[in-house]
């Protein structure tokens, strides 16, 4: 990926994108346009399950503006044609949901697919601004240009307990069931990429895995409603510690744990 033209469209007549936009914190009443994330990267190798794990990897991260949340990596016809024209219907759909005007569980066809296509855009974006940046493939962002979600992407979204403005990214957990040697689960949880998104009280966790290895994905804990594929059933491991409060700072990586790659 060349950093010097856009990561959709290869214009080099770039712009700064803001990653979160300005609706964003109009719809959540936000006072002063800052936010600070709690949770950045945990690891491959280090995810785990259980919370008292979680927070040695959590941090508390620094404060940032809103202003200064931005990539440019996006050039000024995308960032004013189609990504401007996603946030307008994204934002729509936002204030149904945020008011309870719009049910997480008969959310249509039509708006999962266009919250599918933001989160994933946006996780995107978000990941290019860590220091373990995640770079896909140019037709990946060719497609998302094109309004079309590459093959192996997920999107589920959920209700959180708390309210929040906040993002991750990594950290999957594993179960070892079948006959493939580890270093073939290893190699396949290496073509997995995993980010969760929270705006207010609504989550969302983005999915991608392309590997040949006979893997799949498992909701654990608790059952998410999959925007992408629409309405698809994911395998899901109900265990008997569900209503466990973990508290704000460790509900949205809690929530990325709950995504088990299993062979």
């Amino acid at each position: 990926m060349n950093k010097r033209q856009c990561i959709f469209c290869g214009s080099k007549d770039l712009s700064r994108e803001h990653i979160y936009s300005k609706w964003i914190f109009t719809i959540l009443q936000a006072k002063e346009k800052v936010f600070k994330p709690s949770f950045h990267f945990i690891e491959r190798s280090n995810a785990n399950e259980y919370a008292d794990n979680f927070s040695n990897d959590v941090s508390d991260g620094r404060e940032i503006r809103y202003d200064d949340f931005t990539l440019k990596q996006v050039c000024n016809a995308c960032n004013n044609g189609w990504m401007s024209e996603l946030e307008v219907k994204v934002k729509n759909i936002f204030v149904d949901l945020l008011d309870n005007c719009l049910d997480i569980n008969h959310i249509s066809a039509d708006d999962a697919l266009t919250l599918s296509q933001w989160v994933i855009l946006k996780t995107m974006l978000a990941s290019l601004t860590t220091q373990q940046k995640i770079v896909f493939s140019t037709m990946a962002y060719r497609l998302i240009q094109k309004g079309i979600i590459p093959e192996g992407f997920i999107v589920e979204v959920t209700k959180m307990k708390y309210s929040n403005l906040n993002y991750m990214i990594g950290g999957p957990i594993v179960r070892k069931a079948f006959d493939i040697s580890r270093e073939e689960l290893d190699f396949a949880i290496m073509n997995l990429y995993k980010a969760c998104l929270q705006i207010g009280n609504i989550a969302f966790r983005v999915s991608f895995l392309r590997t040949e290895i006979p893997v799949f994905r498992k909701q654990i804990i608790r059952k998410l409603f999959v925007l992408y594929p629409y309405k698809s059933k994911m395998p899901f491991d109900k265990q008997p510690n569900e209503e466990i409060d973990y508290g704000e700072k460790l509900e949205l990586p809690i929530l990325s744990a709950q995504l088990a790659v299993h062979d």
